[in-house]
Order: C-alpha cells, then sequence, then structure tokens
C-alpha cells in the first residue's frame, strides 16, 4: 500500500509511516465505506479517506474511532436538512451545504471533491 508521497505525510518518520499504514488497513476492514449521490468510490479514494481519517489518531490507536462504522461520501457539497426547536420554543429549520459532517457515534459523511483537495496547505481538511 503506497501512502507515501502523500501531501499529508511528508514530516513522517518511517516508523509513522509503517504505524498510518498498518493503521489505515485496519480502518479499511473495519469502517464500511459508503457511496452516495451516485458516486463510484474508487480504492485510490478509499486510501485517501483512510489515511487522512488515521493521521490525527497516529499515536491513539484506532480504537478512538470506536462505537462507528460508517462512512458516506458524496461526490462534492452535500445539503442536508435539519431542524430544531430553541429555547423560546421556535422551530427552526436549517439547509446549508457542507463538505463534511460527523456525529458522535456514526455516520461520517464527507465530499470526495473536498477530500481530494485536503492538504493542500490552503486550510482545508475534511
Amino acid at each position: 500500500m503506497q501512502l507515501s508521497p502523500c501531501r499529508y505525510c511528508g514530516g513522517l518518520s518511517d516508523d509513522e509511516l509503517n504505524r498510518l499504514r498498518e493503521l489505515v488497513i485496519l480502518f479499511l476492514h473495519e469502517k464500511e465505506l459508503v457511496a452516495a449521490a451516485g458516486y463510484a468510490l474508487s480504492g485510490d479514494m478509499r486510501l485517501k479517506i483512510a489515511a487522512q481519517a488515521c493521521l490525527p489518531i497516529l499515536n491513539l490507536g484506532l480504537d478512538y474511532y470506536a462505537g462507528w462504522v460508517s462512512v458516506i461520501v458524496y461526490p462534492d457539497e452535500f445539503v442536508p436538512e435539519y431542524e430544531f426547536m430553541d429555547e423560546t420554543g421556535w422551530l427552526h429549520q436549517m439547509r446549508e451545504p457542507m463538505i463534511g459532517e460527523s456525529w458522535e457515534r456514526g455516520p461520517v459523511v464527507l465530499s470526495a471533491a473536498d477530500v481530494e483537495r485536503s492538504g493542500e496547505y490552503g486550510g482545508v481538511n475534511v
């Protein structure tokens, strides 16, 4: 499995790259990556998502992500709809484009286009 050269792995030591590879393999084994809205999820995109998900937990381990299973991948921004009631009893409806979203018990929802752009040093990392 080839993680290097990847834009966000450049500062990792050989040992860290090896641990990242192991975490990525476990992540892909334990988590379900699901394409949505007609998107075709390639093997390359699966690796990018897994590597970017595992980098922040490199020293914590995959148990840090216990309790959820699914990663839903849209081709581009997605527009979820939410309703919530504020403290005064007013019902609000929200409908805003997003590039990523996560819930404590899952799922994680991502925009593939923004995953692709992550790590370009523009300040955005889904």
